[in-house]
């Protein structure tokens, strides 16, 4: 999977990212998801913080360049039995290729 996305696609979505339409969506749970910043710089880990007229609306929790920090705090969030397949398969640092 590739962390960055085209203008095209980020057009095609919400590019606020706290919408719950955001394009850039790397994984997500009921209540957690992580994103590819707007600005196309970093991961981020997001909370679930209820609904606007929109929809679901996220709020930034945790902020990441590297993957091993990504993944860990993503476990303490929401737990170990759950997968990190999608984490596990993105670069070792934001931006630079596996």
């Amino acid at each position: 999977m590739d962390a960055r996305f085209s203008l095209t696609q980020l057009n095609s979505y919400s590019n606020l990212e706290s919408h719950g339409d955001y394009g850039n969506v790397v994984t997500s749970t009921p209540s957690f998801r992580v994103v590819v910043c707007k600005d196309n710089f970093q991961w981020i880990i997001q909370r679930r913080s209820g609904t606007r007229r929109r929809g679901a609306y996220f709020r930034s929790v945790s902020y990441h360049r590297g993957r091993d920090s990504l993944k860990r705090r993503w476990r303490g969030f929401v737990g170990a039995e759950e997968s990190t397949e999608e984490l596990d398969s993105l670069p070792e640092y934001f931006g630079r290729d596996k």
